[in-house]
């Protein structure tokens, strides 16, 4: 009982910290637990943490940040990743946990570097949940930031699932997307 209620703490705490309400910070550290063994011979299992730095982008736009949010929520339809929050006064927008196969027609292994399973990466062996929140800061009144946080984890079975990195492609894409956006928006 007690493992349940530590694996519940863990769960709750990765779940509030990746809700749409709070603005995406500078940095921030992710920590996760997995129930693992108790398979037998001897041994009871526990649960398995693991720590590790989120991936938040920040890049700097020419235009004001209201004029950028219909881009910002376009380009989540754009791309596949169905919208889960949006919050419109923070102008923040997130896909939360989505089983994807693929980003813009692309496999997510493209995307995210997941350590392998003995045949490459996990990517394209397990199901990928990604997470991608983005939120439009402004800098001045004619200058924003574009804040995004994309993470992704391959669910290999029921109690085994490993965290994977992002390659910087899909980052690269919300970044030329927008700075093509603000070029044409303007100040």
């Amino acid at each position: 009982m007690l493992r349940l209620a530590t694996i519940g703490c863990l769960v709750l705490a990765a779940c509030a910290s990746s809700g749409t309400t709070a603005d995406i910070p500078q940095s921030r550290t992710a920590t996760g637990g997995v129930l693992v063994g108790g398979g037998g011979y001897g041994d009871t299992g526990g649960v398995q943490t693991t720590t590790r730095e989120s991936n938040i982008t920040t890049v700097g736009l020419t235009a004001p940040a209201p004029k950028l949010w219909p881009e910002l929520v376009q380009l989540f339809q754009e791309l596949g990743l169905p919208v889960t929050g949006a919050d419109t006064t923070k102008l923040l927008v997130a896909s939360g946990g989505q089983r994807l196969r693929t980003i813009d027609k692309v496999p997510v292994g493209r995307f995210f570097d997941c350590p392998a399973t003995g045949y490459g990466n996990s990517a394209g062996s397990g199901d990928v949940f990604v997470t991608v929140q983005a939120q439009l800061l402004p800098v001045t009144a004619e200058l924003s930031e574009l804040r995004l946080e994309a993470n992704s984890h391959v669910r290999l079975s029921t109690n085994n699932h490993v965290v994977c990195r992002s390659t910087g492609r899909l980052e690269a894409r919300f970044r030329d997307a927008l700075m093509k956006s603000s070029a044409k928006v303007g100040g």
